[in-house]
């Protein structure tokens, strides 16, 4: 079973409460009308599912996998801070091996845009450059970028790729048009570098 984990939420950092606090109460992560307030240790397990934008190697995230670079940032007990942000909702685990699985996903949260688009180049008009928190771009399909771009205008990732897939009927492709389940794939392809990049970030259904 390929399962792979999906950080949920937005960050928007520490919490402090007076001038005397040694460190934050918390860090809080939006979602939905509300947030998740995490500990110092599960928000190092939370920023691990996003990978390393330095590493220049973008492998979908593991259990195994985060908790080893949670540890090496000397995260405590990373498991069982991995298990409590499961049960919370602020990482979801994936069979990538189920199509059911995967549109599940799809069909309950959002994937909304951060940083700029870049656009294409003549050279290379199928393929778009998003912005990243490195020196280095993320290069993605078309489809994926137009996925990217405009994930705040649907109620889910899942109507976004099917709204896609029908304007690629409509257009010179024609029967050759990807469906909507092939193009979700070509984005989840894409995402541990979108998510490595802070490129993109998951909320729930609107």
């Amino acid at each position: 079973m390929a399962e792979i984990l999906i950080p949920i939420g937005h960050d928007i950092g520490p919490v402090y409460q007076g001038p005397t606090d040694v460190g934050p109460e918390s860090y809080d992560i939006r979602f939905g009308d509300g947030s998740f307030s995490l500990s110092s240790d599960e928000y190092l397990v939370w920023l691990s599912a996003h990978g390393d934008p330095a590493s220049g190697s973008f492998d979908a995230p593991t259990r195994d996998s985060v908790i080893k670079a949670a540890e090496a940032e000397q995260a405590i007990d990373a498991a069982d801070c991995l298990s409590a942000l499961i049960e919370a909702g602020a990482l979801a685990p994936i069979n990538a091996d189920s199509a059911m699985a995967v549109r599940s996903f799809a069909q309950n949260h959002r994937a909304l845009p951060l940083q700029r688009g870049l656009g294409n180049n003549p050279d290379t008009p199928g393929l778009f450059q998003i912005q990243t928190e490195s020196t280095v771009p993320v290069i993605v399909d078309a489809g994926t970028y137009f996925i990217w771009m405009y994930g705040n205008q649907f109620p889910s990732l899942w109507e976004g790729c099917t709204e896609l897939a029908e304007q690629f009927k409509d257009s010179d492709a024609g029967d050759d048009a990807p469906p909507a389940e092939e193009l979700l794939t070509r984005f989840l392809s894409a995402l541990p570098a979108l998510l490595a990049g802070n490129c993109v970030y998951f909320d729930r259904k609107a």
